[in-house]
Order: C-alpha cells, then structure tokens, then sequence
C-alpha cells in the first residue's frame, strides 16, 4: 500500500521492565532520576496535545532521585487521566 497524502504515525513501544528483575518486588520501589524540566502533557485520551508541561514541584519532578511511586497517588491531572485508562 502507498499512500498518497501527508499521514500522521506515531510509532510507539510502552514495554516495562523491573530492572531488579521479575522476583524483585514491585517497579514502583526503584529509584529514578530523569534530566527534564518538562513533559509533553496529554489529555484524558492520552493523545499528546504538544503543551510542554514543567515539572518542577510536581509529582512529574524526577529532576532529583525519588522511588517511581513515590508521588503516583497524588491529585494531578496526568495521574488522574491515566489511572481512568
């Protein structure tokens, strides 16, 4: 198949892994440091809406080492949407 117009992909992979393996424990438990003062938000589809969102004192904020779960209950917009996926 060619198309025969401009086509918007988006190729994405959203594997996880326990870098502790699968016997470790939970993911949530691991330390994550993560160099970025923003995220692309998305809205309660997930579908990205291009608005960079900074991090700073949010539960988004892995600009210092913290455990992935740390903040994950938190009132905050993205956390909300993607517990509803």
């Amino acid at each position: 198949m060619i198309c025969d117009e401009d086509t918007v992909a988006n190729f994405t992979n959203h594997s996880y892994f326990n870098l502790d393996g699968h016997d470790s424990g939970s993911a949530l438990d691991q330390k994550v440091w993560i160099d970025a003062d923003t995220y692309t938000r998305a809205d309660e589809i997930s579908i990205p809406t291009g608005e960079f969102t900074p991090v700073k004192g949010t539960p988004m904020d892995f600009t210092v080492m913290k455990t992935i779960g740390q903040d994950i209950n938190e009132d905050y917009e993205a956390l909300v949407f993607w517990k509803r996926l």
